[in-house]
């Protein structure tokens, strides 16, 4: 099973992009095996993802894929890979649906998450409290 997490922002145009390729270079130049994965029907960014990483990038379209689609693409992604980074679609904000949450949903069922950060935390319990079981206790200061 790899690790991983997902880059998101509130709102679109917030340099969700720009961040991730920076990641998926850094890691891959310390030697790190790093995959790439972007949620919804982009295929501009995947390109740069792939570049940034020197593997493929997989989609994950909830609306074009069916369930066992979106399990097997996920599976691929994480195939010898030893980090997963996805890109998450436009802004957590801009028109998810449940079909979207539970594409996110699934993918931290495959990777080790670990949220320790408070605000993340508390945007969790707001908005997606049914992951919480998925995420780790915060940790004391």
């Amino acid at each position: 099973m790899a690790t991983g997490f997902i880059v998101a922002a509130p709102a679109s145009g917030s340099g969700k992009t720009t961040l991730t390729l920076g990641l998926l270079r850094h890691f891959r130049n310390a030697g790190v095996a790093v995959a790439a994965f972007k949620v919804g029907p982009d295929f501009i960014d995947p390109a740069f993802h792939e570049a940034a990483s020197g593997r493929q990038c997989y989609n994950l379209d909830v609306w074009a894929m069916r369930e066992e689609t979106v399990g097997a693409v996920i599976d691929a992604a994480c195939e010898g890979a030893e980090l997963v980074i996805g890109e998450g679609a436009m802004g957590l904000f801009d028109n998810l649906t449940d079909k979207d949450l539970e594409a996110i949903r699934r993918f931290i069922e495959e990777i080790d998450v670990d949220v320790t950060n408070e605000d993340l935390r508390e945007l969790v319990e707001k908005h997606w409290p049914w992951l919480l079981p998925k995420l780790s206790p915060p940790t004391q200061q």
